[in-house]
């Protein structure tokens, strides 16, 4: 699978929960589970493959943080999740526009 898929996957998961989340807030607790394993393990796969050329891309080491679904960061609430999840979908339109 190419990048540009896994960008494009990424962008239609955050879309849906983004749509969701405008109607209650809280996405189903199992569909955000995945979405945020899903979106963690690209950006890791992005940050293994940008060491490669010598770089670190630090936002994407922020998304996985921000996604990370083991040690989930309690102090950030639904409509802050709107603003990062908007912020996260223009993220991987600009490198799904940017990969070959």
């Amino acid at each position: 699978m190419n990048k540009k898929t896994l960008y494009l996957i990424c962008g239609i998961l955050l879309g849906i929960t983004f749509i969701h989340s405008l109607h209650s807030l809280l996405a189903p607790y199992a569909y955000d589970q995945i979405m945020r394993f899903i979106i963690c393990g690209v950006c890791i796969i992005d940050i293994f493959q940008s060491l490669k050329h010598s770089k670190l891309d630090l936002i994407s080491c922020l998304i996985a943080v921000l996604y990370n679904p083991i040690f989930a960061l309690p102090f950030i609430n639904g409509e802050i999740w709107l603003i990062i999840k908007i912020a996260t979908i223009i993220y991987f339109i600009y490198k799904m526009l940017k990969s070959k």
